[in-house]
């Protein structure tokens, strides 16, 4: 499983997981009681997951590399600080 795959199942899992977005799931699988289209709930559902995809791929990227730059100066404290 790529690191892509791996970070898309868990994002889906997670977001439903929350509750408005297992409500319009719900909507979207009874269609007795749904007054929608079923595009317009499902419309909405991909936009905001997607968003939340973006945001929390962004949030991993800018972590690492700030992550990065921490071990670059911590390697370089600690080359000087024992001569």
């Amino acid at each position: 499983m790529t690191k892509l795959q791996f970070f898309t199942k868990k994002k889906v899992e997670e977001s439903f997981r929350r509750l408005a977005n297992a409500y319009f799931i719900c909507l979207q699988l009874i269609p007795q009681i749904s007054s929608l289209a079923p595009i317009t709930t499902i419309l909405p559902l991909v936009f905001v997951l997607a968003l939340t995809a973006i945001k929390d791929a962004t949030d991993d990227i800018v972590g690492s590399e700030m992550k990065e730059k921490l071990r670059f100066l911590n390697s370089l404290h600690s080359m000087y600080s024992q001569g």
